[in-house]
């Protein structure tokens, strides 16, 4: 009777190793297909995503053709020089500063008129 007892362990152990192995395996290609499934239709997304980036950027440049002031600068007044009117190496005459030659200001120093302010306060 003891020997058919440890018979049945010594049966009874390696069945049992053998189950829990092909449960594990079951469970892990389980898992491995629904994350190959998640992944595959996370990839369906982002070519459907791109496709329609693609399509978005192909109707803007169909509007830009058809629109070419898009890509033109603002429009000027007629009296006004244009941007693509004036020579890169010659001044603007729309853009005057305080210290070129020939402006009738010169740049003020408020530090001066301060001080005097202060001394005649005292």
């Amino acid at each position: 009777m003891f020997a058919l007892l440890i018979v049945c362990v010594v049966v009874v152990v390696p069945v049992l190793y053998a189950a829990d192995r092909i449960i594990k395996a079951q469970t892990r290609a389980r898992r491995l297909r629904t994350m190959s499934e998640r992944l595959d239709a996370a990839a369906v997304r982002a070519e459907k995503q791109h496709e329609r980036r693609q399509q978005v950027a192909r109707a803007s440049a169909e509007l830009t053709s058809v629109m070419p002031a898009i890509n033109r600068p603002p429009l000027t007044l007629p009296d006004e020089p244009g941007t693509d009117e004036v020579a890169p190496d010659e001044p603007r005459t729309d853009q005057v500063t305080p210290d070129q030659p020939g402006t009738d200001e010169a740049p003020r120093d408020d530090r001066a008129a301060r001080s005097t302010d202060r001394v005649g306060r005292r």
